[in-house]
């Protein structure tokens, strides 16, 4: 083998060893991206969760809010009707 086929060789190997250690970087940086994103999604998911459990804490407010006016209203009419004196703060 002359010189120029060793160097020829050499270079080949070098440049196989290079893609080599590429693909494993290429592998390891898609890893990590992947594992990343599924901790993102589960972030995403309790902050849903979260989100669903304070609309129905506010469902249940609203409700309150609005059979608290309806009582008020009721007990209004019936003072009322009552000739008493009715007074909100």
């Amino acid at each position: 083998m002359t010189i120029k086929e060793e160097i020829k060789a050499a270079v080949k190997k070098f440049e196989d060893q290079a893609e080599i250690i590429a693909k494993g970087q290429n592998e390891a940086q898609a890893s990590n991206a992947l594992i990343s994103a599924k901790k993102h999604q589960e972030e995403v998911d309790e902050y849903k969760s979260d989100i669903d459990y304070y609309k129905r804490q506010i469902e249940i407010l609203e409700t309150s809010i609005r059979e608290n006016k309806e009582e008020k209203e009721k007990l209004f009419l019936t003072c009322k009707i009552n000739n008493t004196t009715f007074t909100t703060l």
